[in-house]
């Protein structure tokens, strides 16, 4: 979803990349439309098939010394009914007040499902309590472990919801595919000028994927910074086909050579990436549903 820079730089906002805002469209032939989250156009896993048992993490194996694993753990809300209310016995005072002032049920669920995601992430990366993890909150609004003790990122889009879980510096963002906009004029206005051109050099049928994968990249690497919209989206340039790349980039202290860009796809019609600062990172996606692991029915 669009910049916030807030809460794993993810919420309820209307925005372009960085956080831009963008102007709504009157016709075909005026500004960029803005990004209003859409429902997502596939349909909800039936029901929630190929759950991932997230209880048996002695069973994943050694991670390899030489890499840094990335844990993506992921959350499809359409398959949740009536679990709200079990979500938010888990908000902090803070975040219940924040619950409080939404009027979307969407945004609701998103919120309270997010929250919970994030430390049941964290309780079974550091083999805690749910209860015993605590959050702080940075100079730029991104969130973190108060312990420090690893690194965590949160991203939502149509009926998903995705947390990221590694030892090093990381970043995540989610979008639906199919969403109604002029991509084109967005990647004009805000991307790389290298970046602009590899997606206009794509088959015109491939262009429109070429345009969110290098939306999700661009998105995932800022989060990952956590500088919020002072880290200009032309500063960098990531790589617009299938494989994931940080191709350089005019930031202080960031050297392209110690980042990884990931790719995944939490379901159909949606792309994701994930952005870790380590020169060779894997995925590792987890998937938890209502029945095996919030407790309904």
């Amino acid at each position: 979803g669009a910049l916030s820079f807030e809460f794993g730089y993810e919420e309820e906002c209307v925005g372009a990349p960085g956080g831009r805002r963008i102007p709504p469209t009157a016709g075909p032939a005026s500004a960029p439309v803005g990004f209003k989250p859409l429902r997502s156009r596939a349909p909800p896993m039936a029901p929630c098939a190929g759950i991932v048992d997230i209880d048996a993490m002695d069973a994943r194996g050694a991670e390899d010394a030489s890499r840094t694993e990335v844990e993506v753990w992921q959350l499809d809300c359409a398959c949740l009914r009536d679990a709200t209310p079990r979500f938010d016995s888990a908000l902090s005072g803070p975040e219940r007040a924040r619950l409080q002032d939404m009027r979307n049920a969407r945004a609701r669920l998103q919120f309270s499902a997010g929250r919970w995601l994030v430390r049941r992430a964290l309780a079974s990366r550091l083999g805690r309590a749910e209860s015993e993890i605590e959050l702080a909150i940075g100079a730029h609004g991104r969130p973190s472990l108060a312990t420090g003790e690893v690194d965590f990122n949160l991203s939502h889009a149509g009926s998903f919801v995705v947390v990221a879980v590694s030892k090093a510096r990381v970043g995540i963002d989610i979008e639906v595919t199919g969403r109604a906009m002029h991509w084109r004029s967005v990647a004009r206005r805000f991307f790389a000028a290298g970046e602009t051109a590899a997606i206009e050099g794509c088959a015109e049928d491939e262009q429109r994927a070429a345009f969110f994968r290098v939306w999700v990249r661009k998105e995932a690497f800022v989060k990952a910074l956590g500088t919020g919209v002072a880290t200009g989206f032309d500063r960098f340039e990531v790589s617009a086909g299938v494989r994931p790349a940080l191709v350089g980039a005019c930031i202080d202290g960031v050297d392209a050579r110690e980042w990884t860009l990931l790719a995944f796809e939490p379901g159909p019609g949606h792309t994701g990436a994930v952005a870790v600062r380590a020169p060779q990172a894997e995925l590792r996606t987890l998937r938890t549903s209502w029945t095996s692991d919030i407790g309904g029915p």
